[in-house]
């Protein structure tokens, strides 16, 4: 049953990565529009778009803290595997273990801040200076990027003591 649940969940899981990392890839594009229909309307129409640097600047946060969890599951981040290879097996998933707690709580902590300065922002009503929309949306952002960060993180916590027991049943 536990089996079940874990493989309902790893489909649920993946296919939320999907739509995050789909996102991602909308706002790279949008992002590249109007990055040309900018550079096009300074200097052929000498009409530049008011706020590009801006909205710009946001997006790009959204890029990156969208694609944290795709490239976790991705194993894309930059890990030291030729000294980690010469362990034994089992020090390599209690490292990896060790990692991804020590991760998750850093990231737990992440949440939880940018959490509260989208509150900070929501509640004084801080604008974007140059096209005078809240921030209080776009920090949570952050908030949503290192929430779903966690969440491959517990994942993998979840896997990697899957992976413990399963050794440690064969030792018996």
């Amino acid at each position: 049953m536990f089996a079940n649940i874990l493989k309902a969940l790893d489909i649920g899981f993946k296919n939320a990565l999907l739509v995050v990392h789909r996102t991602t890839w909308i706002m790279l594009v949008v992002l590249l529009i109007l990055g040309t229909a900018d550079v096009l309307g300074r200097y052929f129409l000498n009409r530049p778009i008011t706020g590009t640097h801006e909205i710009s600047s946001i997006f790009v946060v959204g890029i990156v803290v969208f694609s944290w969890a795709y490239v976790q599951s991705e194993k894309g981040h930059i890990t030291i595997d030729f000294v980690v290879s010469r362990f034994p097996h089992l020090v390599q998933v209690i490292m990896e273990l060790i990692v991804s707690f020590i991760s998750l709580a850093v990231f737990s902590t992440i949440v939880w801040q940018s959490a509260k300065i989208a509150i900070r922002y929501w509640e004084t009503g801080y604008l974007v200076p140059t096209i005078q929309i809240p921030l209080a949306p776009f920090q949570l952002l952050v908030t949503f990027g290192a929430f779903i960060l966690c969440l491959e993180y517990i994942y993998e916590i979840i896997h990697l003591f899957c992976e413990l027991s399963k050794k440690r049943g064969l030792r018996r």
